[in-house]
């Protein structure tokens, strides 16, 4: 069996109250239309189709990560692909740092080949092999989506307001990451793999 796998920080309760209100003043004042994304507010670090028999080497390679906790502090509201929203973070050393640990416990464990390359994409062709994306390893950039408009996100200002501009602090330390798993395509909500401490 194939599943989607993705390793993601989560946000504190009390932050995703903040951004709640925050996507919802967005909502209100800026956008026609934005849902919020299926998987509750988070960073993503890494995401892999991967095969079942890989579930315990993965965890394994997971749990003997040693990471500091990271600081996360949203600096900007961008657009990523045409209709997502998503918050763009600061000092993304530390956090980039994080990711690359994560990405060589998943490298060279895709499921599936990457199939035709887009040509765009044709130069980061080796990452795509080992990483399964072409957004991951040295080209990750860490960001919180938001939500999504039904809108081209190209038509609006770049000037979208931060959190911190409507006075919504959502700064964070992280001090665990998640691996969460569904079965590749199926449409289901992830399911908690474990629970990983920085």
């Amino acid at each position: 069996m194939i599943y989607t796998y993705l390793a993601y920080v989560p946000l504190p309760d009390d932050l995703e109250d903040r951004l709640d209100q925050y996507t919802k003043d967005l909502k209100n004042d800026y956008l026609d239309v934005l849902s919020v994304p299926r998987l509750t507010a988070h960073v993503t670090l890494m995401r892999m189709d991967c095969e079942a028999a890989d579930e315990a080497t993965i965890t394994e390679g997971l749990e003997a990560i040693d990471h500091d906790p990271v600081e996360f502090t949203p600096v900007e509201a961008e657009k990523y692909s045409q209709s997502a929203l998503a918050l763009t973070m600061d000092d993304e050393d530390d956090i980039h740092a994080l990711h690359k640990k994560i990405a060589e416990v998943f490298a060279n464990k895709q499921a599936q080949g990457p199939g035709r390359v887009k040509p765009k994409n044709q130069d980061r062709y080796d990452t795509i092999q080992r990483l399964g994306s072409p957004y991951f390893g040295d080209y990750y950039t860490p960001h919180m989506t938001v939500g999504y408009t039904g809108d081209d996100l190209d038509d609006l200002d770049d000037d979208l307001p931060l959190p911190r501009d409507i006075n919504h602090d959502i700064r964070f330390e992280a001090t665990e990451f998640v691996l969460s798993r569904k079965e590749q395509g199926s449409g289901r909500p992830y399911e908690e793999v474990g629970r990983y401490d920085l």
